[in-house]
């Protein structure tokens, strides 16, 4: 069961974070960052240090949408990211680094939290109100276990089906930082 939930979450974080759409038999929608890389609030150039004021830059493309930015409101970068955010000073005139560790593996950007996952390209930092994307599972989940199927190669085969859907209520409400690669 632990396994199970662990890949559950696992695919939709990648559907909630991804910057192209998911998916393999089924059309599946967007998830609230794929408009929001490919086009990008901020940018940075190739080889750039990602710099306290394309932060506020970041947070600013939300906010002057006329979005209350509320506790649900993060920033999500990858461990390679979040480590160069955790050493980069803010300014030379201003004290602290980008991102502060706020207690045991918890980080903040400018009082907000900041999630890592590796389904966020190194090169970018995404910034949402989270509540303005609705994440949720129809019906019931069904487990099939086929002993049949691959039982020519000594396998048993487990099968879950259930429906998901996810909706992003307000794009404005999501917006990227991406650096440059080429």
């Amino acid at each position: 069961v632990a396994l199970f939930n662990a890949g559950m979450s696992n695919l939709l974080n990648k559907w909630m974070l991804s910057k192209t759409v998911l998916t393999k038999n089924v059309q599946a929608p967007a998830g609230p960052f794929v408009a929001a890389v490919s086009n990008p609030a901020v940018s940075v150039a190739k080889g750039g240090t990602v710099t306290w004021a394309n932060i506020i830059a970041l947070e600013t493309a939300v906010q002057k949408k006329h979005l209350p930015v509320t506790a649900s409101s993060a920033f999500i970068c990858s461990t390679s990211m979040l480590a160069e955010l955790r050493t980069t000073l803010k300014s030379s005139n201003v004290a602290g680094y980008i991102a502060e560790s706020v207690g045991k593996g918890t980080y903040e950007i400018d009082g907000y939290p900041v999630f890592v996952s590796e389904d966020v390209d190194d090169n970018t930092i995404e910034f949402g109100v989270f509540e303005y994307d609705l994440l949720g599972q129809f019906g019931t989940v069904r487990m099939i276990i086929d002993p049949y199927t691959d039982a020519g190669k000594n396998l048993t085969r487990f099968v879950f089906n259930t429906r998901w859907d996810n909706v992003v209520l307000r794009q404005e409400a999501f917006a990227a930082l991406v650096r440059a690669t080429v």
